[in-house]
Parts: structure tokens; sequence; C-alpha cells
């Protein structure tokens, strides 16, 4: 496995400027765009994001954290629950559910990236799938947990910066769990298969990515396809009409927090993945829509 090799310094790709002169001028929300996995041993420090966090008072961070009414006693069941619904039911193993062909690629892809993992076999194919493929991540020295974010809330608490977390209330969270873990089998086999196809021809690709990201070249990242083990899994989950709803609440927390911050602060720093800013749909397009000017990369 070719190993992803970057500068002792990354500095990341530039910064999108987002302001709206007709209502709020002066003021400015930085973008900076994130992505996952990026090179473990990744050292990262961006001088155009510590100067917009010298000159701000909030930052937003990506993703969305997740909040249900519930006491510790539910909070156990929930995560009992997930343990469970992770597994295929019956004790059946992947070589019984799975079609010969490919059980055997499945084989073949644990052969070059984790041969020990023996729990696997217990897993449902989507589960399988997303598991096989953190552990291939780890063998090209790629990982979801660098330390972006981290340094960039790090940076922002030392300047004093109000935090700003996409926060979303969950009921019924384990009619939930139940929604995602029910998604058929047919449906799970073809995630799977997306995810073995990912895993034998595009991991140089997923490098690349890693590459272009920590040396700031947006335009290799706009030309280079997304790969991502769960994004068929997702379109699939997605079809449900409560997981599709959360999904556009999360869109819509960051798109709202981002008119505030531009409204309230003369400087604002956001964070969100750089494959939910870029293209028609994605995120900068949205506040294009709205009215604001975008200038970046």
């Amino acid at each position: 496995m070719e190993e992803v090799e970057v500068a002792a310094t990354a500095p990341g790709p530039q910064l999108w400027k987002v302001t709206r002169p007709d209502r709020v001028p002066g003021h400015a929300v930085w973008i900076l765009g994130t992505l996952q996995p990026l090179p473990k041993d990744l050292h990262w420090r961006s001088r155009d994001v510590t100067e917009v966090i010298e000159h701000s008072q909030a930052l937003i961070l990506g993703g969305v954290n997740i909040s249900a009414d519930i006491g510790p006693i539910t909070a156990l069941r929930l995560y009992f629950q997930w343990r469970h619904l992770r597994f295929n039911p019956d004790h059946q193993t992947l070589e019984l559910l799975l079609p010969p062909t490919l059980y055997a690629r499945l084989q073949s892809v644990r052969a070059r990236y984790d041969r020990g993992d023996r729990d696997i076999e217990r897993y449902q194919p989507m589960f399988a799938g997303a598991r096989l493929f953190r552990r291939a991540m780890r063998a090209a020295r790629l990982a979801d947990d660098t330390n972006v974010q981290k340094t960039v809330e790090r940076l922002a608490r030392q300047h004093h910066l109000k935090i700003k977390r996409i926060k979303l209330e969950i009921e019924d969270p384990r009619g939930l769990l139940t929604l995602v873990a029910a998604t058929p089998q047919a449906a799970q086999i073809t995630c799977l298969q997306t995810t073995l196809s990912h895993l034998e021809t595009d991991v140089e690709t997923i490098r690349q990515r890693a590459q272009a990201w920590s040396t700031g070249d947006v335009d290799a990242l706009r030309k280079l396809p997304v790969l991502s083990e769960d994004a068929r899994c997702w379109a699939m989950i997605s079809n449900a009409p409560r997981i599709r709803k959360l999904a556009d609440a999360a869109r819509e927390g960051w798109v709202s927090a981002v008119r505030e911050g531009l409204e309230q602060n003369s400087g604002t720093l956001a964070l969100q993945s750089i494959d939910r800013l870029l293209g028609p749909d994605g995120l900068l397009q949205t506040l294009r829509d709205q009215g604001y000017a975008v200038e970046g990369p």
C-alpha cells in the first residue's frame, strides 16, 4: 500500500469569503472546506485560518451534534440496540448471505487490508463494508480523526470566539435505529458491492484527494470523483422521509448559522466538508442562490 506523502506543514485549501454588502457592509464569513480521510500524520497549519480567527468573533463547526430527550437507562439501551442491529439475524454469516462471487471479492479485499478481522463475518453487509473501508484507510495511513477541526477549535477558544454547533433533536431514537437497520438486504448488498469496488480500484484516487486537500489544490478536488464508503448506502437510507428530513435540517441549520454569523459579527469562520460545499447542488451555490456573494478558489 502506497502511503500518502505530504509536506511537513500542509496549508489545506484557500478560504471562501461570503459577504452581503447590501445588508451588512464590512461583515464576512470565511469558510474552510474540510476533508476525510486525510493523511494520518498530517501536520496542518494555515496562516489564513489563523489570521481570520484573530479578527473574528465566532466559529461555526461542521457536522452536527445529535441530542435526544433520554435518560441514562435509555441511553444504555440504545447503545446495546445499536450493537445488536449491526449484526446479521439468527447468527448468520456473510458467507451464507452473500452470492459466492461477491463473497470471494470480500475475502480478497480482506486479505489485502485486514486478514485477521473475523468479527466482520457477523456484520450485516452495509456495516461490514463500512468496517472494511475504515481498516483499508488505516492501512493506507489515512484517517478521519486528523487534527484540522480540533486545531481550529483550539485556536478559536484561545481567542475567545463563540463556538456554534449545529444541533439536531432526535425524537424516538430507538425507532430511528430500527429504521436504519431495516434497510433491505438487497440494498445492503449493493452498498457492499460499491464499497468493494472502491477498495479494489479507487484507493489511489482517495489518496490523491487527500494529497490535493493537503496542498490546497481545489481544482484537483473538483476534478477527482467523490468516493465514500457510505455514499451508496446513504442514498438508499435517505429515501426514508424521516432521515431525509434530518439531513435537510442539518443542511439548513448550517446555512442559517452562516447567515446569523454574517449579520451579528464582523468576522466569522465556518467549517464544512468540502464535498458538501462544491458542485451545482453544494452549499456554496445555495448561498449564491440566496443572494450572497461568494469569492474563493
